[in-house]
């Protein structure tokens, strides 16, 4: 029992000693008092990290744009609305957790050419989707085979930055300014979607934004271009290898964190899914959802923002800052359920956005912070993979749960509980976490 305990202990001192590497340097408590040149970010760092932020920007953007094409399709196609939220469903889902599906090729081409790769795949495949004679081929091409292309990207370029910036202080920063990107796109596509729509129809509308989604084109030439040049500099043992360590799977905190991904996606974008059509049952116009979704992404965007400079302000933390937002997540599902009237909704889209945009702008460092370097990157895919089937059970359910009760009281009631049971897992990690620091302190 005695060395059961002491080999705990030692690998939690271990999994610390790693994990404060990913600290910024005055937490490292270094003893030297030798001044430290603060360094520069190069030309390529900065083009790198706006790019990724434009690429995740209209992978994600786009598909929360298909909230306002949503209710058109049942009405073209008559179908059920459980059938039609597939198209968004899968899109989104795909976009989270299909980088899974090209693992073999960035092992053996890279990232940076399994980017271009993605990014052509998903300008087709929305190019053809404007001929589409029914609801199951707007479901495989702009669903499946645009989120399969747009799910390297999105994961991708979080791997690129974390990979090129290693070692740099700001990269907690640069990674948490690339969600910004998502939300700034997501009011931008939701605004030109419904013009769209009004002036060209639905297969006009698919048609130009394939047309803009092709400007991601560049961009992942640009990074493709970035990476070699990074890599050339970089011996064969010191490249990183994405994903692939087992290490990870021995530790309890991934699966806390999987069940949490997983009822994060289930019930945390329903209303960018549903906002339109919820407002169309409860006697507004599509125009009016839509302006609904555009404001819930300005606050998205403005919370995203916020995030980047509060991980300057404020580094470490994450967790805990995690489990507020969960919270308060929670409570914007409530005000949307009881607060019928349009001003409910409007307040209620404005907060959601803004608690989303900053759950999402702390996401990725709060697995930093869980994981060490060595666990970080098979712990985002596996994350990620969980959380888009999350995403996908809650397109098809939450379209199923208004066809039979011809309402989304359910759906958002739901919504309620399980924020609840994901707040109390985040504490759980965050007693878990600092147990493991508590011992570490006992240690030294």
């Amino acid at each position: 029992m005695n060395r059961q305990y002491d080999h705990d202990q030692q690998r939690e001192l271990d999994e610390h000693s790693e994990r404060t590497q990913l600290l910024p340097i005055d937490q490292n408590k270094l003893n030297d008092d030798t001044p430290r040149k603060r360094k520069k970010p190069t030309l390529d760092e900065i083009i790198l990290v706006i790019s990724a932020v434009l690429l995740s920007g209209l992978s994600f953007g786009y598909g929360n744009g298909l909230s306002v094409l949503y209710p058109v399709l049942v009405q073209v196609f008559q179908v059920d609305r459980s059938i039609a939220a597939l198209v968004q469903g899968t899109n989104i889902s795909l976009c989270i957790a299909g980088a899974v599906l090209w693992t073999q090729f960035i092992k053996r081409y890279g990232c940076g050419f399994c980017i271009k790769c993605g990014v052509m795949i998903s300008v087709i495949s929305v190019f053809l989707g404007q001929f589409s004679v029914n609801i199951w081929m707007v479901i495989v091409f702009v669903g499946i085979f645009t989120g399969i292309g747009m799910s390297i990207v999105t994961l991708g370029v979080i791997f690129l930055v974390n990979d090129v910036l290693s070692g740099a202080p700001w990269k907690s920063a640069a990674l948490a300014a690339i969600p910004v990107g998502s939300s700034l796109f997501q009011f931008i596509f939701t605004f030109l979607m419904e013009v769209f729509i009004e002036e060209y129809g639905w297969q006009g509308a698919i048609m130009i934004t394939s047309a803009l989604i092709a400007n991601m084109v560049p961009l992942a030439i640009k990074v493709h271009e970035i990476e070699k040049k990074h890599n050339k500099r970089k011996t064969t043992q010191e490249r990183q290898k994405l994903i692939f360590s087992t290490v990870v799977f021995k530790n309890i905190r991934l699966y806390l964190y999987s069940v949490n991904a997983f009822l994060f996606g289930f019930y945390a974008v329903l209303e960018n899914r549903f906002l339109v059509d919820l407002t169309i049952l409860r006697g507004y116009e599509r125009r009016a959802g839509a302006l609904l979704v555009t404001y819930l992404g300005m606050a998205n965007f403005c919370a995203r923002t916020f995030g980047v400079f509060l991980k300057i302000a404020v580094p470490g933390k994450n967790l805990l800052q995690m489990t507020l937002f969960a919270l308060l997540n929670g409570f914007t599902h409530a005000i949307i359920l009881f607060f019928t009237p349009y001003t409910g909704l409007l307040i209620g889209s404005l907060l959601c956005g803004f608690t989303y945009g900053m759950l999402i702008s702390i996401w990725t460092t709060a697995i930093l912070e869980v994981f060490t370097a060595e666990e970080f990157g098979v712990a985002m895919v596996a994350i990620n993979v969980v959380g888009g089937i999350g995403s996908l059970f809650d397109s098809f359910f939450g379209g199923y749960i208004q066809d039979v009760t011809n309402s989304y009281d359910l759906l958002l009631l739901l919504a309620i509980i399980l924020s609840g049971v994901v707040v109390v897992i985040f504490i759980i990690l965050n007693i878990l976490s600092m147990r493991s620091y508590r011992h570490i302190c006992i240690k030294t």
